[in-house]
C-alpha cells in the first residue's frame, strides 16, 4: 500500500511524544519536527519536554502523570 493509503487508514492518530532535552542519542529537535509533521497530517499529537533528561529514565512521577492523563483522555 502506498503512503497515502496508509495515512487514510490510520488517521487520525493520538500520539504522545516525550523527549528529554539533554538526550545525547536523539536530538530533541527531531521530536519537535516529528510533532509538527504529525499535526500537519491531521493527527492529534501532544509533546512533553522533560527538562534535564537524557535518552532514558522517564519514570519520574511527573512523567507518569502525563502518560496517565494522556491515556485517560485517549483510551476511553
Amino acid at each position: 500500500m502506498d503512503g497515502d493509503g496508509a495515512t487514510k487508514i490510520c488517521s487520525p492518530l493520538s500520539i504522545l511524544i516525550m523527549h528529554g532535552d539533554a538526550d545525547d542519542v536523539v536530538r530533541y529537535e527531531q521530536s519537535v519536527e516529528f510533532f509538527y509533521a504529525l499535526r500537519r497530517a491531521g493527527n492529534n499529537a501532544s509533546m512533553y519536554k522533560i527538562k534535564g533528561a537524557g535518552h532514558n529514565g522517564f519514570t519520574q512521577q511527573q512523567t507518569m502523570d502525563v502518560v496517565k492523563a494522556f491515556f485517560d483522555e485517549h483510551l476511553k
